[in-house]
């Protein structure tokens, strides 16, 4: 299993578990502009060709007060990633990507708790 990760300032990044033991990673840059600060990177396939594409979320103010949620294209099939999409201008503390409803598509469901507030968007 490879990992995700969002670091503030400092960018999106996939780990790859070279070996499928955990005992040798290779780290890919997947996008240095990243928001002050970046929340988790999930991944699902966001344009249906097959493979995995990133999901990333966080805000964009440093009290928290806005935020976007992005997706960057697996563009290869082989963990090459175009710069981000901008999907939602909206400060969320969860994201889910999953096929909500069940029409062969990736659709975010995105939670706000502080001001119990969700959005679903249904299409990219």
């Amino acid at each position: 299993m490879d990992l995700l990760s969002a670091i503030p300032y400092h960018g999106f990044y996939w780990h790859e578990n070279v070996s499928g033991q955990g005992d040798s990673w290779t780290d890919h840059l997947i996008d240095f502009e990243t928001d002050e600060w970046p929340s988790i990177t999930v991944s699902g396939d966001c344009d249906n060709d097959g493979d995995l594409d990133l999901l990333t979320y966080g805000w964009t103010s440093y009290d928290g007060s806005t935020g976007k949620v992005v997706w960057h294209e697996n563009i290869d099939g082989q963990g090459h990633f175009n710069s981000e999409h901008l999907i939602l201008n909206l400060r969320c503390r969860f994201v889910k990507a999953i096929d909500f409803d069940l029409d062969n598509d990736i659709d975010l469901v995105c939670i706000d708790i502080l001001v119990r507030k969700y959005r679903w968007s249904g299409q990219f």
